[in-house]
Order: structure tokens, then C-alpha cells, then sequence
């Protein structure tokens, strides 16, 4: 079931479901016209009722279906606008996230800079190499030109083992 509603959109499958409810109404319409059609040719006036009783039940069965599956349709579009609210506020969750995580970099790679170029003049291999690694998250998630201009005087400086 997951599958075919996966497959195939909700559309896809409610026509299809139309379109078979009308097949069958129309193969049971189909059906009288036969049956009225033996009746006058050979005079017969009583066919076995319980045929026509089933095919009224067959009918009935889908028509319970198809009202069921409509039902669910319902459902599922409920329940795929609920989906896609979430989805909208964690979408604006993590871009909150983003923002704040570039401002904490930023804020990290101003401090080692302060450290590092004003202070000591130099720099260690492990401070460069974590300073290099936030610089590239920096990057990744679309940071300015300001914290580019900090990592080159960083890079700049003598390194000591």
C-alpha cells in the first residue's frame, strides 16, 4: 500500500478509483441490458434473482471501498499538511541554527586572532589546524568576506611546532 502510494500521487489514484467505480457501474448497467435483452428474445420472465442480488452486493462492497479509500485520501492529505508545517518551522529552526553557529565561529576565529596576531605573533600547528577546520564550516554555511580577511593575516604568522 505504501508503495503504491509512494508510486503513484494521490490524484493518480483517486481517478483510477473513479474510474473503476465507473467501470463497474457500467459492467452492472452493461449486465441488465443483457439480461433484459435474453428475457425478450427467449420469453423469459424470471431469471434466478440471486445474481442480480450478488452483482448489488459486489457493487455495494466497492462502492464501500472506494467511499473508504476516499476517506483515507483525506486522511493522508491532513496529515501531509501537517507534515509540511513542521517541516516549514524546522526549516527556519535550522537556519537559526545556521546563523547563530556562523556568528559563534566568527566570534572564535576573532578571539584566536586577537590572541594569536596581536599578541603573540606566532601560532601552534593544532591552534591553526582548528582555526582552519571552523574557517571551513565558516565557509560551508555561507559566511562573509570579514572572518577571510582574519584567517590571512592568521596564515601569515610564523608557525612553531
Amino acid at each position: 500500500m505504501l508503495d503504491l502510494i509512494t508510486r503513484f500521487s494521490m490524484t493518480e489514484i483517486f481517478i483510477f478509483i473513479i474510474l473503476l467505480a465507473a467501470g463497474i457501474r457500467g459492467c452492472v448497467s452493461f449486465y441488465d441490458w443483457i439480461v433484459d435483452r435474453i428475457r425478450k428474445e427467449h420469453n423469459v420472465r424470471t431469471l434466478p434473482e440471486t445474481l442480480h442480488s450478488e452483482t448489488l452486493l459486489l457493487f455495494k462492497k466497492h462502492e464501500e471501498k472506494f467511499d473508504s479509500l476516499k476517506r483515507s485520501q483525506e486522511n493522508l492529505q491532513g496529515k501531509q499538511d501537517e507534515i509540511e508545517g513542521v517541516l516549514e518551522i524546522l526549516g527556519d529552526k535550522l537556519d537559526l541554527l545556521i546563523e547563530s553557529d556562523k556568528d559563534d565561529i566568527k566570534s572564535y576565529i576573532t578571539e584566536k586572532y586577537d590572541l594569536f596576531v596581536k599578541e603573540k605573533k606566532k601560532i601552534d600547528k593544532y591552534n591553526l589546524d582548528c582555526i582552519e577546520r571552523r574557517y571551513q564550516h565558516y565557509l560551508e554555511e555561507d559566511g562573509n568576506s570579514f572572518v577571510a580577511d582574519l584567517m590571512n593575516e592568521i596564515r601569515k604568522l610564523p608557525v612553531e611546532d
